[in-house]
């Protein structure tokens, strides 16, 4: 298995894994290297959003307890505003986030890793000097990466220490490391979803709202809605 491999990256409904419980999430998220990387997961999964708009954030977009990600950069073309999870809240709190510009500005080269407001201001300088158009933040295929070896290290117990890691955690010792097999940067945001509406009982429109779905068969698709379940208990009425 190669180190950004992460076992196909889908289910058997051929869509990225996702768990119904946040403990096996955050386990992961402990699992990738770089605190830029960690926090755009987080974003991924408290924000239940698309990795692909949380590279894009900016610090205006996040403001006191709210996070609206742009239409540019959105699958649906679409604003949408979220109200910010409380556990997001106190993860920021350990981050010295830029006050303007790109929460994940990009980094030039293979220069050291350097604070996150340094590297926005030091792409700025390189765009304007050399008049080239350079993206501006983190590339997906960046986090994709460090986010492969992280699984490839759970699912191939590789760092001694993983098995212990996962003892400590009753939840993800219950799952089992092969409950990894498949994941993708898509992972986050469904298994918040997932969360919501099997663990918690929300129902889909409650859930929809925060995802932003715009119809409840694309969000059923979406959370590999258990049908035949459904269908089963429906049978012993």
């Amino acid at each position: 298995m190669k180190p950004n491999d992460t076992g196909h990256r889908r289910d058997r409904q051929g869509q990225a894994t996702a768990f119904k419980t946040p403990e096996p999430v955050l386990f992961l998220i402990d699992m990738i290297e770089g605190d830029q990387n960690q926090l755009m997961a987080h974003f991924a999964y408290y924000g239940c959003a698309r990795i692909n708009a949380v590279t894009w954030l900016q610090a205006e977009d996040v403001q006191g307890d709210i996070i609206r990600f742009r239409k540019e950069h959105s699958k649906t073309a679409a604003y949408h505003t979220l109200k910010m999870a409380a556990s997001l809240k106190q993860v920021l709190e350990a981050y010295d986030l830029p006050e303007r510009g790109y929460l994940f500005p990009a980094r030039r080269g293979n220069r050291p890793k350097k604070h996150f407001r340094q590297r926005w201001v030091e792409g700025q300088r390189v765009s304007e000097v050399s008049g080239k158009r350079v993206c501006p933040v983190r590339s997906t295929q960046g986090f994709d990466k460090a986010l492969g070896v992280a699984v490839r290290r759970i699912l191939t117990a590789e760092d001694s220490g993983i098995d212990e890691a996962i003892s400590r955690v009753p939840e993800v010792a219950r799952v089992g490391r092969q409950a990894f097999f498949g994941v993708s940067s898509h992972s986050f945001r469904r298994s918040m979803l997932q969360f919501l509406f099997y663990t918690k009982g929300w129902e889909a429109p409650k859930c929809m709202a925060i995802s932003g779905h715009k119809s409840l068969d694309a969000f059923y698709r979406y959370i590999a809605y258990e049908t035949q379940a459904a269908q089963s208990e429906y049978a012993l009425i």
